[in-house]
């Protein structure tokens, strides 16, 4: 060992000398180990032990931890530190340490198996001492087999190890270091011991050091009852070693070792002087067999009692005391003889160097004090309980004191009222987000869109909160404390700020005005107002806004100055602070903290979010990055040479309004009150260099105008008039309606390309993004305009209600707006009676004959209600004769019933499928199949059924009275099954996959590999084919228990089987789905009902039940596709998105204002008898086109009549406000602003 002075770490030298022992030897002074396991406390007090031995090398070579990288351990030498590698593999171990013969494995019971086995592989390996208890018997005999045949010692299981003074110890055995001095088991002695017990080994260092020279060697092999070496192995070891003179075992009852030694004795293999005691006599005391601490103290017989053990031996002739109290007495007897006769001579004693007491060990012991690092008021985490500012964390949640209550107790050290910590939550739910477009969370989005963790992306957003971003709570609370604390006036405050020509932080919101104020602070307002004790600054707050407001109307209150003043007035008055406290809180940064704690909810979501969506790296375009490297260059010493000067935008006059970009929406943290009004809005177009002409034609900008095979600008004549038909389409794709409607009146070119289909059809597919989907009308033009005038109209208004149905809990209910009917029925069958409007009629009936809460089939629909009952009673009820009409007792257990329009069929666990008239309950027909009916599907209009058994699919497509079934072409292991019959395809569902499979062949194509493990899945209520827009598709929807739905053309071909779009509905776990083509409706178990849109995703609404109970059933009223309804409970919800603005609730007046016809379809035969009217519209426009482009007009180029079309839809544009106006404003600069400038510009040059 080679000390450096350099950095005080003890070193040493690693050889690769293997030390031999004689065979009757496991350890010595140069015996080096591995401990397998991070035990940093017993490798320190085997170091400990070979310093006070005075061993030049260290006894642990290193530490196994497979569970980590490789690294090194600080240890201590003596007083100085020294260094174990740790390794993470055992063979790089052992390569690395050729001289280490012994392991001590520190494994757990679970893995001390493996981990002895793969040890046992390396043939260096002489010992292995197994620490751990609980290891199973039948593995501890695998082990001992193997090692048996390796030639190499087990020690333990459930060992504490043993030690050989002045060489080795195994782990903890020997205790502490003063217990090892006082035992003087730093140097070698001559009695050597085994016993059972880890913990009696200590007593008997302690009894040999006493009465004797010292201990030699003393092993502990285990409790267990099958250890990995026994007692005659180590005894034997000890009769053979010449420096070991007496023997001492300590037994206990249980087993049969004992017995063994005495045969030993007297066959004269062991002719030492021995002193024996088996511990457990005073189990004779008792009246039954008493199991003791070890697996194997357990006596069996009288034979393995301690009792018995003690007098075998004595009589064999091994030293044997009355009672293990008199055991050192016969020892010292024994040692005394052997040195008065010269047949041992006593080993010297030496002083051992002194070891440094552990610093955490004199600290516990009270010798010692040190001044501490860091204090802390807040919390206490070392007893028995954490605490909260000395409250408990059990009261915590006893008391039930909320997030409030726990930023109270962590960040002021103190309760607060109740009101005060309400008011803390809702400060943190009012700043939780404000949109991806703030600095933070974008910062957060492009940070995890790069590939960052959730921290990281975390830290980027909350490194711009300052104060620009977030910061303004702390100033405007400052700001206006301290004009109130000196009296100054709402005006004297504002013109003071203004003269220093400083912002006014929480005054000023770049959108909310007086007349369109901000909710937050609404309700930041009313609360305060409602709660709170004092409130002097929010109302001098106020009068501040009105001067500021007398201004500018936008110049109000802003959320974060709500929040300051109403902070300020909470510490001020609540009772819990002092007037110095509050103020030093204020100062500490309490309110940024606040705004701090509350929008990490947003930006973790926002993480969380892109790493939903899957997106990529961010890279910013081009086009949105003014480089202005050369006017820098250029005006470099002039007078302003630090101002850079935006370029002048190119703007196309004309058409301003139709690509008018909306400006972001935000607070702004400070306002200056001095300056001008802004415009709310820009007109101006931006050239985009990605131009949708380079997309088209792929290539680079420089070559743009030989794409467009325009001529410079001196020569060229005309912008438009060399586009080919299909770049006006992808152009027009992007106008609203009402723009491309007009667009057509502008010239005959413009006319047939607008009018078009394909026109039609590109602007349908940018607003929707599908262009496979269920049809509700026979052209794209009047598909386009009637989706799009709905999703103006769903997204406005309330257009539902709730009511209790009066019938407990829902099992099914039937919904029909045409004739205002709304039938629920219960678990039990219980029947109740309502319309739309929610009035219930007080007439209830039931569907059993006898009602009992046994009804384990339910089926309902708007003609009938049909109930099954466990033993096989079928009652059938007619919803237009408010009565049960017939019933039927079937011979075995009824696993499915289907309703068609005049059959119903019942299927049952032996295979009959009986079939009903609906009405007489006569039965119609029988047909046996071989196995269990699981599924019975019946067409639209009752021409054909599919029945699903146990494997197996069945088909008929004629329902007559011979009800033939075609032998089924497929087996299946599905749960859940659909059926399109126009297309004769039925899917078949199986945990995540779906196979769609044809009823009239065996063709198959599988949906998979896409959903985690579908739980609910619909087919859109259209089952139509149609030669129209959508490719004759039909909708159908998966939906995965996290919130995922998917959404398929059910009707793709094989190579087509991939879902058109997915939807994260944030609503989970699902139960129930309902599809039409117009809305996609998405039941939860918590109590949500989330409408979407089925072909963009788009969320419409959520509606969710008053006391958040399950959803148990859904509907769709098929005639209009928007209006349905759903069950919560005890609670129906009728809904109706096709005429939001009317309240579904019935008036105080005598007149009912029952919806009494179908609205949505009203919409759509008015937009029908619309287009039916386009013939003469067509004449109109036809007239328009001839006067303005006829002979009375010389003719307008295409760039002139664009122009005129595009102001033409202006006033129509801002009317509408359409949802397609607002996507297209997104896009328009990159797709026309390219082609608008270029005109715009050959207009100057030509003006030139």
């Amino acid at each position: 060992m080679t000390p450096n002075a350099n950095d005080h770490i003890q070193r040493f030298k690693i050889t690769d000398k293997v030390s031999t022992h004689p065979p009757y030897e496991l350890f010595s002074q140069y015996t080096r180990a591995f401990v397998y396991g991070i035990q940093p406390r017993a490798v320190q007090g085997m170091l400990d032990f070979d310093f006070i031995c005075g061993r030049k090398t260290a006894s642990v070579a290193g530490i196994i931890y497979p569970f980590g990288g490789q690294f090194v351990s600080k240890m201590y030498w003596g007083t100085k530190e020294t260094l174990l590698p740790v390794y993470k593999d055992v063979g790089e171990a052992m390569k690395k340490h050729s001289d280490v013969d012994v392991v001590v494995n520190f494994a757990s019971s679970r893995s001390a198996y493996s981990s002895t086995l793969e040890i046992l592989e390396y043939k260096q390996i002489r010992t292995i001492a197994i620490i751990a208890e609980g290891v199973p018997e039948r593995k501890t005999r695998e082990i001992l087999v193997k090692a048996t045949t390796r030639g190499v010692t087990i020690i333990g299981p459930a060992s504490v190890g043993g030690i050989k003074p002045g060489c080795f110890k195994i782990g903890n055995t020997g205790g502490m270091m003063d217990n090892i001095v006082a035992s003087k088991l730093y140097r070698p002695g001559s009695v050597g011991y085994v016993s059972k017990s880890g913990g009696m080994s200590n007593e008997l260092n302690n009894i040999i050091a006493q009465n004797t020279d010292g201990v030699y060697e003393g092993i502990a092999i285990g409790g267990d009852r099958y250890p990995g070496s026994t007692f005659i192995d180590h005894l034997l070891r000890y009769e053979a070693d010449p420096e070991c003179k007496i023997l001492v075992l300590l037994g206990e009852v249980g087993g049969v070792e004992e017995y063994r030694v005495i045969d030993l004795v007297k066959s004269g293999k062991i002719k030492k002087p021995m002193i024996a005691w088996a511990i457990g006599t005073c189990a004779d005391m008792f009246t039954t067999e008493v199991q003791f601490g070890h697996a194997g103290s357990f006596a069996n017989s009288k034979l393995e009692t301690a009792k018995s053990k003690n007098e075998a031996m004595k009589k064999a002739g091994i030293h044997v005391p009355s009672t293990f109290e008199q055991l050192p007495q016969v020892l010292k007897e024994v040692y005394d003889k052997m040195v008065s006769e010269g047949t041992l001579v006593p080993k010297a004693d030496k002083e051992p160097p002194k070891i440094p007491m552990d610093f955490s060990w004199a600290q516990e012991l009270g010798l010692i004090r040190k001044p501490a690092a860091f204090i802390s008021t807040i919390s206490d985490d070392r007893g028995q309980e954490l605490l909260y500012a000395g409250m408990p964390i059990s009261d915590v949640f006893k008391e039930d004191i909320g997030i409030g209550g726990v930023i109270s107790l962590l960040w002021f050290r103190r309760r607060l009222p109740n009101y005060a910590s309400k008011f803390l939550e809702m400060v943190l739910m009012l700043t939780a987000d404000h949109g991806p477009a703030v600095s933070g969370a974008m910062n957060t989005i492009i940070t995890t869109r790069a590939g960052k963790d959730l921290i990281s992306a975390l830290v980027s957003g909350l490194l711009t909160i300052g104060t620009r971003f977030g910061g303004a709570l702390d100033d405007a609370a400052t700001q206006f404390s301290s004009a109130y604390d000196k009296g100054l006036s709402p005006r004297d405050f504002v013109d003071s700020m203004r003269k220093q020509n400083i912002l006014i932080s929480g005054i000023g919101h770049r959108i909310k005005s007086l007349n369109n104020p901000d909710q937050r602070v609404e309700l930041i307002k009313d609360y305060v107002k409602l709660h709170f004790p004092s409130t002097k600054l929010l109302d001098y707050a106020l009068a501040v806004e009105k001067v500021t407001t007398s201004k500018k109307d936008n110049l109000i209150l802003n959320v974060d100055g709500c929040i300051a003043v109403c902070t300020v007035d909470l510490f001020r008055n609540c009772g819990a602070f002092t007037s110095e406290e509050a103020e030093e809180y204020l100062k500490m940064g309490v309110l940024n903290g606040m705004f701090v704690l509350g929008r990490s909810i947003g930006f973790i979501g926002h993480h969380l979010d892109q790493i939903r969506l899957r997106t990529g790296l961010y890279r910013h375009p081009w086009d949105d990055i003014s480089y202005g490297l050369g006017q820098l260059a250029e005006s470099a010493g002039g007078a302003q040479e630090n101002r850079v000067e935006e370029p002048k935008k190119i703007v196309a006059e004309s058409s301003s309004t139709l690509v008018d970009k909306s400006t972001q929406h935000g607070s702004h943290n400070s306002t200056d009150i001095n300056s001008p009004s802004e415009s709310a809005s820009s007109h101006s177009l931006k050239v985009n260099k990605t131009s949708p002409v380079e997309r088209l034609t792929g290539k680079s900008n420089e070559s743009q105008l030989e794409a467009l095979k325009l001529s410079p600008v001196s020569t060229r004549k005309t912008t438009f008039e060399t586009l080919s038909p299909e770049l006006h389409i992808h152009i027009f794709s992007f106008l609203p309606a009402p723009s491309l409607l007009n667009i057509a009146l502008v010239s005959h070119q413009f006319h047939d390309i607008a009018t078009s289909e394909r026109s039609w059809k590109s602007a349908f597919i940018r607003l929707f993004g599908q262009q496979r989907f269920s049809n509700i009308s026979s052209t794209w033009k009047q598909e386009y305009l009637l989706r799009s005038k709905l999703s103006r109209k769903w997204k406005k208004g309330q257009g539902r209600l709730s009511y209790d149905a009066r019938v407990g809990l829902i099992r099914d209910f039937s919904i029909d707006f045409q004739t205002n009917r709304v039938i629920a029925v219960s678990n039990h069958g219980t029947i109740s009676f309502s319309s739309v409007s929610g009035k219930v009629k007080k007439q209830k009936i039931h569907l059993l004959e006898n009602p009992v809460p046994d009804i384990s089939i339910l089926k309902s629909n708007k003609r009938a209600i049909i109930g099954a009952t466990e033993n096989g009673q079928v009652s059938v009820f007619l919803t237009g004769k408010n009565g049960r009409v017939w019933t039927r007792q079937m011979a075995s257990l009824i696993t499915q019933i289907t309703c068609g329009e005049e059959i119903v069929f019942i299927g049952t666990v032996d295979g009959l499928l009986s079939c009903f008239e609906l009405r007489s309950g006569e039965e119609v027909n029988t047909v046996q199949f071989d196995a269990r009916i699981e599924y019975i599907f019946v067409s639209e209009r009752q021409k054909s059924v599919v029945v699903i058994c146990t494997n197996e699919i069945f088909y008929a497509d004629t329902i007559d009275n011979t009800l033939t079934f075609d032998k089924s072409p497929h087996r299946h292991n599905a749960t859940d099954f659909l059926v399109d019959f126009p297309t004769c395809y039925v899917f078949a569902i199986q945990g995540a996959s779906m196979t769609r499979a044809h009823l009239s062949d065996n063709s198959e194509a599988k949906y998979m590999g896409h959903m985690n493990d579908i739980v609910v899945a619909k087919l859109d209520t259209n089952d139509g084919i149609s030669n129209g827009p959508g490719n004759g598709a039909r909708l159908l929807a998966t939906a995965e228990s996290d919130g995922t739905v998917y959404v398929w053309d059910a009707r793709a071909s094989s190579q087509e089987c991939e879902p058109i779009i997915k939807i994260h509905t944030g609503i989970s776990p699902i139960t129930h789905l309902e599809l039409s083509p117009l809305i996609l409706l998405v039941g939860s178990a918590s109590g949500f009902l989330g409408v979407f849109c089925p072909l963009s995703g788009d969320h419409i609404r959520t509606i969710h039940s008053k006391r958040f109970a399950s959803c148990s059933s859904l509907s769709i009223d098929t005639s209009s596709l928007t209006r349905g309804g759903a069950a919560f409970g005890k609670i129906l919800t009728c809904f109706d998105f096709s005429k939001l603005s009317r309240n579904l609730k019935p008036r105080s007046s005598r007149k009912s204002s029952v919806i009494t016809r179908d609205d949505i379809q009203q919409d759509i035969d008015d937009q029908i008898d619309m287009l039916e009217e386009e013939g003469e519209d067509e004449r109109k426009r036809q007239w328009n086109l001839e006067r303005w482009n006829g002979n009375a007009v010389n003719g307008l180029n295409n760039r002139e009549a664009l122009d005129l079309g595009l102001l033409m839809s202006k006033e129509e544009e801002i009317k509408m406000a359409s949802i397609a106006s607002e996507n297209g404003l997104q896009e328009v600069d990159e797709e026309l602003a390219y082609i608008l400038a270029l005109s715009k510009a050959e207009s100057e040059s030509q003006k030139c």
